[in-house]
């Protein structure tokens, strides 16, 4: 079993349902988790999709944290029983702390992006994953490094995070910070792999922005023995274990 534990989809916005299920028809991913994408605060495509195809599906919402009744919005999306988590931009843990706490007390898990790098948000990270030890934190796209000249130049911080138990990393987006094969990444993605283990890691393909079946095919196969340190069991765990137990834990 292969589950995609990051990725797009929408109305107006990368693709549509149809388009992302062909995709992961072609590649032979089972599962997939909709993350919704930034500014698109009307979550009903989402609730829609795995409303429809609750085998496959499950979501993360996104919620506008500067209205007033942000926290019903929350409540409101979470009763529909499509959404795991909510999706959270990295400043917004110190700017709203009680309405990603009550999220997490609530049963959801945390999705947390950090465009501005890993180092001025992860002890927001820990003081919001301590808060609520049995909800998950998870940082997307390994904490958005920064790469220059074929280096790792910012965001080695992101293996400080590994000593609080329930935070864990979504190994995805690496097209995003260098070419492919990444390997301005081989070095820190296999010391991220040593500090947080397989079991706190998920693979997600962040389609359709990665490309299309061929991209995401081609960084499936990364992940072989061998590879950032993995054996075949660390790779299960990457590509699917993980993904079910903190997304699917009803479904596995």
């Amino acid at each position: 079993m292969i589950v995609d534990a990051y990725a797009h989809c929408g109305r107006n916005k990368y693709l549509p349902a149809e388009q992302l299920i062909a995709v992961m028809n072609d590649v032979g991913i089972d599962r997939t988790i909709l993350c919704q994408h930034l500014e698109e605060y009307d979550n009903g495509y989402l609730r829609d999709v795995v409303k429809e195809h609750s085998d496959k599906f499950r979501a993360v919402c996104l919620i506008d944290p500067t209205r007033r009744d942000a926290l019903d919005q929350l409540k409101e999306w979470q009763a529909t029983g499509a959404f795991r988590g909510v999706r959270v931009v990295a400043g917004w843990l110190s700017q709203y702390p009680g309405l990603w706490l009550a999220a997490m007390k609530s049963g959801l898990n945390l999705v947390v992006y950090a465009p501005n790098g890993i180092k001025s948000a992860a002890q927001d990270i820990i003081t919001a994953a301590r808060g609520c030890p049995s909800a998950c934190v998870v940082v997307s796209h390994l904490g958005n490094p920064r790469v220059v000249d074929g280096q790792v130049v910012d965001g080695m911080e992101l293996l400080t995070l590994a000593q609080t138990p329930n935070v864990y990393v979504q190994l995805s987006g690496q097209s995003m910070f260098c070419n492919y094969p990444y390997a301005a990444l081989d070095s820190f993605t296999t010391d991220v792999v040593k500090s947080f283990g397989p079991s706190r890691i998920l693979w997600g393909s962040n389609l359709p922005v990665s490309g299309d079946s061929h991209a995401v095919r081609r960084d499936l196969a990364l992940l072989r023995p061998g590879a950032w340190g993995l054996d075949q069991e660390g790779i299960e765990w990457v590509t699917s274990r993980t993904a079910m137990r903190v997304w699917f834990a009803s479904a596995a």
